[in-house]
């Protein structure tokens, strides 16, 4: 989806969120793995929701899907 507006005052993006809640559940590298190209960069896919289904699963959360 494209960014309608910039997020306002203190609020934050989704990924921005969910990185933040990885790492404070210790399980960040983990769950951004999937994320990563080749220069180990952060890649924020068009199809996001879908690769979070696909990285969660790599720490046991299984059984959803972005349908």
């Amino acid at each position: 989806r494209f960014k309608v507006v910039d997020p306002l005052y203190e609020s934050m993006e989704d990924q921005e969120i969910l990185f933040e809640l990885a790492k404070k559940l210790g399980f960040y590298e983990d769950f951004t793995k999937t994320l990563r190209d080749e220069k180990g960069e952060i890649v924020w896919p068009e199809n996001a929701t879908r690769e979070i289904a696909k990285a969660v699963r790599s720490i046991g959360l299984n059984g959803w899907s972005p349908e």
